[in-house]
């Protein structure tokens, strides 16, 4: 199985991620302000949250997606090399 770098990047445009992020911040912004019980001490409340639960909901979601990453090599038989796993898992990340 060989990869073709154009074709990767094209399969995984960020023109496509933009608008399902974009309505749902969207839908959350609207559906919070909206709330007639919403004032802004509520979300003070943001600031005292406990930061441990914050790093381990982190870290599960970091565990699962290397779970993804893992199962996806074994089902194409170790056949994806690295650039696949980077621009697949850190394409939606740009660090750049």
């Amino acid at each position: 199985m060989e990869l073709d770098a154009k074709k990767v990047f094209k399969t995984l445009n960020l023109d496509k991620v933009w608008v399902p992020i974009v309505l749902g911040v969207g839908i959350a912004l609207y559906l919070t302000i909206s709330d007639e019980a919403f004032t802004l001490e509520h979300l003070s409340l943001i600031g005292r949250a406990d930061w441990g639960y914050i790093l381990l909901a982190i870290l599960t979601v970091l565990v699962r997606d290397l779970g993804y990453i893992y199962r996806i090599r074994i089902m194409t038989h170790e056949k994806l090399s690295g650039l696949a796993f980077r621009s697949s898992y850190l394409g939606s990340f740009p660090l750049h």
